[in-house]
């Protein structure tokens, strides 16, 4: 399982120093938790773009302002503040972290599996797909994401935990618990990471037979009688409307795939490998870091920019004056 304190220091060594990559964490933290502020609010509070593909953005926003404004911050202040270093201060950043984590994985698996049912069965999709599912989905997300992280952190809590001085960071104590370690690992972080990426191809090719269909569709629309003009223009507007919310719930898709296979997988590689053999190259764990904690930062613009850039420009214009 992922952890990010665990990959800022690859040598046992205490105390943690203030180097550059606790300060772009801290950075990353900061700006990814108003970024994701900005985008969660803009989205709630605006009808036209609140549809129940959003509440998925909106629950990946949550689970990305749970990584940089608590887990990231509190990573900081652990770093700078001794007095913080206590057993209840280092449960509740682990906890954080790790739910976060997941939060943000499974948030990208359940995004993928509502696009492959929009493309494999659009009219299922259009006439059983809710607010309320999509609300009700996030929420099993979340129960499912509790109970499979929450038995190593609870036990490690309670019955391993190593004191912050032993590594100069928190850390779970993975060797105490490896089996379950390597179930969680897989089972909440590579398995969904691997079915994303499975998945995708599927859905680009079937997104692609959509638009040629719609295109066929559009150019034979009737023209002779002023009745059947009228109705096929209607029809033809409803289309291309849903072709245009179709072609940004897409471009979501698009994004969030090159962000994980960039940001995520080295990361989630490395973490794999370690469980099998020694790996502690500093130089990569720093970069992959980065990298992990770039994600969270980029997605709300990104979002932003797909979704409504409209209700973004007035939010500048707003923070401006």
């Amino acid at each position: 399982m992922v952890n990010n304190s665990s990959l800022l220091i690859a040598s046992d060594t205490f105390p943690s120093q203030w180097g550059i990559i606790e300060i772009f964490n801290t950075l990353t933290a900061i700006t990814g938790g108003l970024l994701n502020t900005a985008v969660l609010i803009t989205l709630v509070t605006n009808r036209a773009s609140f549809t129940p593909f959003t509440i998925y953005l909106i629950n990946l926003l949550i689970a990305n302002f749970i990584e940089t404004a608590c887990a990231k911050l509190l990573n900081a202040l652990l770093a700078v503040s001794p007095q913080c270093r206590t057993h209840s201060v280092c449960d509740f950043y682990l906890f954080t972290s790790y739910l976060a984590m997941a939060g943000m994985i499974n948030s990208h698996l359940i995004i993928s599996f509502n696009r492959l049912w929009a493309v494999i069965f659009p009219h299922h999709y259009k006439i059983h797909h809710s607010k309320v599912m999509a609300v009700a989905i996030c929420g099993v997300m979340w129960i499912y994401i509790f109970a499979t992280v929450m038995p190593q952190l609870i036990r490690d809590s309670l019955y391993f935990r190593e004191a912050y001085t032993v590594h100069g960071r928190c850390k779970l104590n993975n060797d105490a618990q490896p089996v379950l370690y390597l179930a969680t690992l897989l089972i909440v972080y590579i398995i969904p990471e691997v079915v994303i990426l499975l998945t995708f191809p599927v859905i680009w090719h079937k997104r692609q037979r959509h638009r040629k269909v719609l295109h066929m569709t559009l150019s034979t629309q009737p023209t002779t009688v002023a009745s059947e003009v009228t109705g096929g223009r209607t029809t033809g507007n409803n289309r291309a409307e849903s072709s245009r919310a179709q072609k940004k719930s897409m471009q979501v898709l698009v994004i969030l795939m090159v962000s994980m296979v960039i940001c995520w997988t080295p990361v989630m590689g490395a973490t794999l490998v370690a469980c099998f053999m020694d790996f502690k190259n500093r130089n990569y764990f720093n970069v992959a870091t980065c990298l992990f904690a770039v994600e969270a930062v980029t997605d709300p613009i990104l979002f932003g920019l797909v979704f409504n850039r409209h209700a973004l420009m007035k939010l500048k214009l707003c923070w401006k004056t």
